[in-house]
């Protein structure tokens, strides 16, 4: 590989990086989005058991429409495109690179290189 070509791929990580910042930085948004509104969801269900069910309900009617508010009602985070192993692999990508990079410039940097001339004329 030429330094032009190092450099190259250097600066690609670089916009590997901010790419993978961003997608962590989205899905953790989404992700809180998600965490929010089955908070408020919680407290829309207690405000449903006491409107729906009768004065006194039994476990089994409360368990019930728990469970069925919940799954009508829930969020869950859809991942089509499996963003969370798009997200590990490039970070691995560029912990491979990184990695590499630094051998190399560990390498080159303490190879020191010594020139010895001889002088061949007789006398």
């Amino acid at each position: 590989m030429t330094v032009a070509d190092s450099i190259e791929r250097k600066q690609i990580m670089k916009k590997k990086t901010q790419y993978l910042n961003r997608m962590k930085e989205e899905l953790g948004k989404e992700e809180k989005r998600v965490e929010t509104a089955n908070n408020r969801l919680n407290s829309d269900l207690e405000l449903h058991l006491k409107n729906v069910l009768p004065e006194n309900p039994t476990v089994q009617q409360v368990n019930d429409f728990s469970i069925n508010f919940t799954n009508r009602h829930g969020w869950d985070l859809l991942d089509p495109v499996n963003i969370q192993q798009r997200i590990d692999k490039l970070a691995m990508e560029i912990a491979v690179f990184n990695d590499n990079v630094n051998s190399a410039t560990s390498t080159s940097n303490s190879i020191t290189n010594i020139e010895i001339l001889f002088d061949n004329k007789e006398n």
